[in-house]
């Protein structure tokens, strides 16, 4: 059972080199404009990123926390609410079905290299 942790450890490492990446300024916060730049290097919208934003900023202070940003991540990538879902959801796969959707994920992150 401990395999869905070690996935989870991963996929939490893999978004927080992307969190720190976004996070220019090293605020260990993620501004509106930053992630307005991360998106257009990723070739996304603004439009985008403003939505992105406002749903993930969840106590609406201005700026995205590393726990808002992992949230908001494994609830589009994982439909999770929490991270023992998201565990979960990362356990169920088979190990075949986890490395696609990790290298997956591992391709949308080089984007902000």
């Amino acid at each position: 059972e401990d395999d869905g942790m070690g996935r989870i450890d991963e996929v939490n490492a893999l978004m927080k080199s992307v969190f720190d990446k976004i996070d220019k300024n090293n605020s260990g916060t993620i501004s509106k404009r930053e992630l307005k730049a991360a998106w257009k290097k990723a070739g996304r919208n603004f439009w985008e990123a403003k939505s992105t934003f406002s749903e993930t900023d969840t106590d609406n202070d201005g700026v995205l926390s590393w726990d808002e940003f992992f949230n908001g991540f494994i609830s589009d990538e994982l439909d999770s609410e929490t991270l023992e879902e998201a565990a979960s959801s990362l356990d169920e796969m088979s190990e075949e079905e986890y490395k696609e959707w990790f290298e997956g994920a591992k391709k949308h992150a080089a984007v902000f290299d």
